[in-house]
């Protein structure tokens, strides 16, 4: 497979085999990086802050995301429970 189209995965649905691509630069750890360096006040260590009144804040505790396109975790927004 040609290295332009960067990583590779395969999704098998139903009786169809459809081939995803991510373009290099746009796989998550890139993109994570540039908008680390962009707006460093929206991240924290291991999570993505909120932004509650204009403030940045961590809140909640983090849940485990993944691609769809390749299952692999990524950081992603911490969750609150709430009070029902």
């Amino acid at each position: 497979m040609d290295e332009q189209f960067g990583v590779y995965a395969r999704l098998h649905c139903a009786a169809k085999v459809m081939d995803l691509f991510i373009k290099n630069g746009t796989d998550f750890a890139s993109v994570f990086e540039r908008a680390r360096k962009a707006a460093p006040e929206a991240f924290d260590t291991s999570s993505l802050r909120n932004l509650i009144g204009g403030e940045w804040v961590s809140l909640g505790h983090q849940q485990p995301h993944k691609t769809p396109v390749d299952q692999s975790s990524i950081v992603g927004p911490t969750m609150r429970r709430s009070k029902c």
